[in-house]
């Protein structure tokens, strides 16, 4: 019979089976979460109350058996070694998959064990043995997807959370999240499923196929798409960049016009206010006035005394001709 080893303590472990029964058991040196044979004890020795606890609440949560022994999805690390883990609810490893030959000889390295382990422990390890086999990390490729249609909000979360933990601001990992039906078709084929996601998705960046037709190394073409990723923001930084410019110079000559426009409208209106400055224009419009008034009454006063002089005259003149 086996069961998922749930709990334990020095020498023994508390198991869940298929059909949901608590067994007492061996735990055989197995890590919690891993499903194997249970070895039954026929006395009692955990805490009752630490029994009862766990079973209270896998009832009132209701966790049902294939949330510790099914695979709620499945991750990869594709280095040039390339592995697969299958984890649960918990985040806890239970099934481990070598995807390649390279991936083979690396589990066989590794020691202590994966299942049972967080899955965030697992990947480091895999990374870490890599590099200690001279494996090449400088271009690590992280894929993960669900298996569960009934999708469990919180938890994917907690992968997502997990994944960008790992990843950090470390550029050299690349991390795909892989829809199930898609990762599920490319599991069928020779190549880890990396490899056709990326294939894919180099196809929809546009670079040109030379460059990695003839690859066949996850981590070759994960450098090939970074660099192109890369490519693309440097392409639209400069764009935005001269953008930028192209509005400032924009900006910059609006500017200019508004200036040469005010200019000319204060030089206007300084010339029509020098035309019109009754300071300056219309007192010697009124001087020439008095000037030529003054001049026009001399004229008459001229005239007046022409008058009179010719006036004399004539009674000059009347008065010489009484005389004669």
């Amino acid at each position: 019979m086996k069961g998922i080893l749930l709990e334990k303590n020095k020498y023994h472990g508390l198991f869940i089976t298929k059909d949901g029964a608590f067994v007492k058991g061996r735990h055989q040196n197995r890590e919690v979460g891993e499903e194997f044979d249970i070895q039954k004890v026929h006395y009692q020795y955990l805490k009752l109350a630490s029994v009862a606890a766990l079973i209270i609440m896998m009832l009132v949560v209701g966790i049902p058996y294939r949330a510790f022994a099914e695979p709620y999805g499945y991750a990869s690390v594709d280095i040039n070694p390339s592995v697969e883990f299958g984890f649960n609810e918990s985040m806890k490893i239970i099934k481990v998959t070598p995807l390649n030959q390279e991936g083979e000889e690396l589990l066989s390295l590794i020691n202590p064990k994966l299942k049972g382990m967080k899955l965030d422990e697992g990947i480091n390890q895999i990374i870490n043995y890599a590099r200690q086999m001279d494996y090449d990390t400088e271009d690590v490729v992280l894929t993960f997807t669900r298996t569960n249609n009934e999708a469990n909000q919180s938890v994917d979360q907690e992968i997502e959370n997990m994944f960008l933990g790992i990843k950090g601001d470390r550029e050299h990992i690349t991390v795909l999240d892989v829809d199930k039906e898609v990762y599920k078709a490319y599991k069928q084929k020779p190549q880890p499923p990396a490899y056709n996601v990326i294939k894919s998705k180099l196809i929809e960046m546009k670079v040109d196929e030379s460059a990695y037709e003839d690859i066949e190394k996850v981590s070759e073409l994960a450098h090939i798409m970074v660099q192109a990723k890369k490519a693309e923001k440097d392409a639209d930084k400069e764009i935005k960049q001269q953008e930028k410019e192209e509005n400032q110079n924009k900006n910059k000559g609006q500017e200019t016009q508004n200036q040469e426009q005010e200019k000319e409208t204060n030089d206007s209106g300084e010339e029509n206010g020098n035309q019109n400055d009754p300071n300056e224009l219309t007192p010697q419009n009124g001087s020439e006035g008095d000037n030529g008034q003054e001049e026009q009454g001399d004229g008459d006063a001229g005239s007046e005394n022409q008058g009179g002089s010719n006036g004399g005259s004539d009674g000059s003149q009347s008065g010489s001709g009484g005389r004669h």
